[in-house]
């Protein structure tokens, strides 16, 4: 049942990334830098925390277009329900969640990391298995 492991590696991969954005925007970028830099910094870290969950997701598997598809749309879902759910509960309306463009960017940098992911996963299980007894 991979499902239910890309559900609970989407839910935690939501709760690292908002931990490690918070963490990185706090402690280490300093106060000066301007919304343009700090966001990129935020999206930085969305990246990196969400491919090495995408990779984690992949970990006992070879990823096919089924199992990339599965990830992609469970990902999605849960990140956007939790997004909705946060604006909701803070905002009491999704409007500023619809109307916000880094929103949309760190989804769509988010679904790079998954597709690379499950690129790079794919070439190295593959080359694993198949490339055994080749000199490189």
């Amino acid at each position: 049942m991979p499902w239910l492991r890309y559900l609970g590696v989407s839910f935690l991969k939501w709760v690292a990334v908002y931990a490690a954005v918070a963490l990185v925007t706090q402690t280490i970028v300093p106060k000066t830098v301007s919304g343009y830099a700090l966001a990129a910094v935020a999206w930085l870290v969305a990246f990196m925390v969400s491919f090495g969950f995408a990779e984690w997701a992949f970990i006992t598997q070879i990823p096919g277009k089924q199992e990339t598809v599965s990830l992609i749309c469970i990902w999605m879902t849960v990140t956007l329900t939790i997004f909705i759910f946060y604006f909701w509960y803070f905002f009491g309306t999704v409007k500023p969640f619809l109307y916000s463009i880094d929103t949309y960017v760190q989804l769509l940098l988010e679904l790079l990391a998954i597709l690379l992911a499950a690129y790079l996963t794919r070439r190295r299980k593959i080359k694993a298995t198949f490339g055994e007894g080749l000199a490189e």
